[in-house]
This record gives C-alpha cells, structure tokens and sequence, in this order.
C-alpha cells in the first residue's frame, strides 16, 4: 500500500511537471487555448502534490481557490510569503475602476487566485465562446511557491 501512494505521489508530481512543460511549448505555437490548459491543469497538480506531501488526500476539485483554501493556514502562509508571490506589488492590482475598501496583499493575492481557479473548466470549452482571460504570470509564481513548500514539507517530514 506504501508502495502504491508512493507512485501515485510521483505520478502526480511528474504529470504536473509534463503539463507545465507541455505550456512552455504550447504557448509560442499554438492558439492559446491549449496552453492555458496545460498551464491550469499543472498548477491543480502542483498544489495536490502538497497534499500528498502532508500526507492529505487532495479534495476532488479543478478549482483551485478550493484547493488553496483547505490548506492547512501554515502552509498558505509559506505559500504567500514565497519570495515569488512576494515580487508582485499585490496593491497595484486594486480595481481603478471601481472604488473599494482598502485591502492587504493578501486579501488580493486570494482574489486574483479566485480569478484563475476555474482557469481549467473554463479553457478546456473556450471554443463555446465567451471572453476569457487566465493570470499566467500568477500561474507560474504560484506554481513556483507550491513547489517549493512541497518540497520543505517533505524535507522537514524526513528529519
């Protein structure tokens, strides 16, 4: 049984390595339906792998605000203070359009995660219309930032 989580862990981490390769080919050659889905598809990988890294089952979810947000706090917090989440000057992304509250970092980090959570769902029909757009500079620093804390949460589990 050890054997057979162990495979399924680097399965997952390896399929999600695969389709963010997939992207980084995809996205300079072709329409760019099919390389956001890669790309959407291996940030959902990506942050299952540190569900398996805690030793979680991962909820059955494409959505990846859900997945995000059933972490347990330390470990969205090691996500968000990952220096490549910390480079992006979180409150220039404030809507100038729309008058709001001010709100931390944080606060608009988790809303532009909510704006690419469905990216998966969404561009795999993008041929049915509508217009989408999907935060691919946010898809790879999160991505970073998970990869990262996946691999300290496997370290400090090893100790």
């Amino acid at each position: 049984m050890a054997k057979e989580g162990g495979s399924r862990i680097l399965s997952s981490r390896m399929q999600a390595d695969d389709f963010l390769n997939a992207h980084h080919i995809l996205k300079d050659t072709v329409a760019m339906g099919p390389s956001v889905v890669c790309l959407a598809f291996a940030v959902e990988l990506y942050i299952k792998d540190v569900y398996f890294a805690l030793k979680l089952k991962p909820p059955r979810s494409h959505k990846i605000l859900r997945l995000y947000d059933d972490l347990p706090e330390d470990i969205k917090q090691k996500i968000f203070t990952h220096r490549s989440l910390q480079q992006i000057p979180w409150s220039t992304l404030t809507s100038l359009i729309i008058p709001q509250e001010p709100q931390s970092d944080y606060d608009i980090f988790v809303r532009e995660l909510g704006a690419i959570s469905d990216g998966f769902e969404k561009w795999r029909y993008s041929y049915e219309g509508g217009s989408l757009k999907y935060q691919t500079w946010l898809a790879m620093a999160f991505i970073e930032a998970v990869k990262v804390v996946a691999q300290s949460v496997r370290e400090e589990r090893a100790e």
